[in-house]
């Protein structure tokens, strides 16, 4: 029978939910909570060395430490399948962010356990996929005129990032030097953004950290810099200082991806020296803004 690992900080609901499991006949493994000197790669190791089919985890909003988690389990072969007990009040963008990093099931506490038992289920059968709970305190509705809204929104901003990215592209000086560097320290995310600036026609290098960050941006002189915020060692802001102030690296233009929006004013404060912040893509229209904030370097 398949191996579940279970990690919540409710002590209580932690013997339920393991009895319940026991008694479906699943392996179970109760983990310690993690503590706050853990980086999301340190837990994401620490799960898959459990070796187990499903992870049922309480999700972390700070920070957006849960996606960052699970940003971090794709750099290995085999990962379990990720279910999280959400906390009250979770913001929609961390979901959507959740769900389009690959994990299997968001649950809101209170939950019907045979509605667990059906989402462990669901994971260790089929690939990762998000269903929202039938039961009404388990669903996340926003409401039908909003959406439409958002989407209207959405698809204008979408559709001018597109035409300032072609304009862009097209200009003279943006043909002379189009490279760019992604740092990061998850390779998920250098991948990703590295075909996204490829299919808009920039060329692309890419460091997995601020140290070899530095060495390549003055190796290969890029006129772009996307770099993450949150890293082992210096964050973006830092690596921004060392490579513009420090080095004096000119002309350069810095971009910050983040996954938490309650970042981008502190990032952008003056004397940072940070010339765009971005939340990382996680739709089409992240996507385009990302392009068309990377393009604007090109004008410097």
């Amino acid at each position: 029978m398949a191996k579940i690992v279970l990690s919540l900080a409710d002590t209580a609901l932690q013997e339920e939910v393991a009895g319940a499991l026991r008694l479906a006949n699943y392996r179970v493994e109760v983990i310690p909570a993690f503590s706050p000197e853990q980086t999301p790669k340190m837990v994401a190791k620490e799960l898959v060395d459990t070796k187990s089919e499903v992870a049922i985890l309480d999700y972390n909003e700070d920070d957006a430490f849960s996606v960052k988690m699970l940003q971090a389990s794709t750099d290995h072969a085999r990962i379990p399948r990720f279910i999280f007990v959400l906390p009250e009040g979770a913001s929609v963008s961390h979901i959507l962010m959740a769900v389009n990093e690959g994990a299997s099931a968001l649950v809101q506490k209170p939950f019907n356990m045979d509605a667990l038992m059906n989402y462990v289920e669901r994971a260790i059968s089929g690939p990762s996929r998000f269903r929202y709970d039938a039961d009404k305190e388990n669903t996340l509705v926003m409401e039908l005129s909003e959406l439409e809204k958002e989407a209207k929104t959405l698809k204008m901003q979408a559709s001018s990032y597109r035409k300032l990215v072609s304009y862009i592209m097209s200009t003279p000086v943006s043909q002379q030097h189009r490279t760019a560097l992604i740092v990061s320290d998850s390779a998920y995310q250098r991948d990703y953004l590295k075909k996204l600036l490829e299919d808009h026609g920039f060329l692309v290098v890419t460091a997995g950290n601020p140290e070899e960050g530095l060495k390549t941006a003055l190796d290969e002189k890029p006129r772009i810099v996307i770099s993450d915020l949150e890293m082992e060692g210096k964050n973006g802001v830092e690596f921004c200082h060392e490579l513009k102030i420090v080095h004096k690296y000119m002309p350069c233009f810095f971009v910050i991806c983040t996954a938490n929006s309650e970042k981008v004013d502190e990032v952008l404060a003056p004397g940072n020296g940070v010339d765009g912040c971005v939340i990382k893509p996680s739709s089409e229209s992240g996507n385009v803004e990302l392009v068309a904030t990377a393009a604007m370097g090109l004008l410097l």
